[in-house]
Parts: structure tokens; C-alpha cells; sequence
């Protein structure tokens, strides 16, 4: 079920803009074999995101990288559910996990050129803009900026 919702919710045009993906025909079971070897990958946790019931998303946290103390975080919410504060909810709960849990020193994420709401989702939990990267990634026929956000165990003890 899991690997249904995310295939079919990364192919809706809206989130797959804003992930930075290109058109790809994304079935279920490709689907479930990259949630597999995502399973088996010791550097992310990924987790559902569910709202009253149904699955509205889904958000992990990469880059384990202990010897730095940092992860990297990254999430979307079905189209359905924007503007209801799910995003910033599951984001803090994400943040505190990473922190009281992973005991990492940073968390960092971004969001593309066009997706003023991830902004303020990132803001809402605690994330200071880092700077932009220009021509990160090409999304169907043009470049675009990331701007890097992140939380430092301090601001969140704070």
C-alpha cells in the first residue's frame, strides 16, 4: 500500500514539479522495489505521513552521517492535504526526532525555485536559510535554483 501512495502521489504533477523529477512512468511495483532498497540503505528513515486515517504523504531524513552530525531532510504532502499544517507538523516532528533521537548537530533541507509553501514549512519549524545554489536541478526543459535551508541542535534546544 505504502509503495502505491508514493508512486502514484510522486507522479501527480504537482508534487513531481516540485520534487525536481522528470516524467517517468512509476508503476507500483518499481515503486516497492525502491522503497525495499530504501529499507535496506542504513543511511535514511523514512516514515508515512497519515492524516485522519488516509496517507497524505511521506518524509525521511538521508545523509546519516554520524562522524559529521548531520542529516538531510527532505518530504512532500499530497496536493489533497496542502495548507492544513500537516508539512509542519510531520517536519517538527522529524526535527525532533533527528535531534533527541540521532543526536545529529545539524539538519539541512531544500526546496526549489516556485515552492514558496516548503519555505514556510521549513521556517515554521525552526530552519534558517542557508543560500541559494543556482541551476541545481533541470526540471522539464529548465534549470532551477535550490535554496538550502537548516535547524542546528542549538536553535532547537533553544
Amino acid at each position: 500500500e505504502d509503495a502505491k501512495f508514493i508512486a502514484e502521489t510522486t507522479s501527480h504533477g504537482e508534487v513531481r514539479a516540485h520534487l525536481g523529477r522528470t516524467p517517468r512512468p512509476v508503476n507500483k511495483s518499481q515503486e516497492k522495489e525502491h522503497i525495499e532498497n530504501l529499507s535496506s540503505d542504513d543511511d535514511s528513515v523514512h516514515f508515512i505521513i497519515e492524516y485522519q486515517g488516509a496517507k497524505v504523504g511521506h518524509i525521511f531524513i538521508g545523509d546519516l552521517e554520524k562522524e559529521y552530525g548531520r542529516s538531510h531532510v527532505g518530504y512532500f504532502i499530497h496536493p489533497d492535504y496542502h495548507g492544513q499544517g500537516i508539512g509542519t507538523k510531520s517536519l517538527k516532528m522529524v526535527v525532533t526526532y533527528t535531534f533527541e533521537t540521532l543526536n545529529r548537530h545539524k539538519i539541512r533541507g531544500g526546496f526549489l525555485e516556485g515552492n514558496p509553501a516548503s519555505r514556510r514549512v521549513m521556517e515554521k519549524a525552526g530552519f534558517q536559510e542557508e543560500g541559494t545554489e543556482r541551476d541545481y536541478k533541470y526540471v522539464d526543459g529548465e534549470w532551477k535554483n535550490v535554496t538550502w535551508m537548516s535547524i542546528l541542535e542549538d536553535e532547537y534546544y533553544d
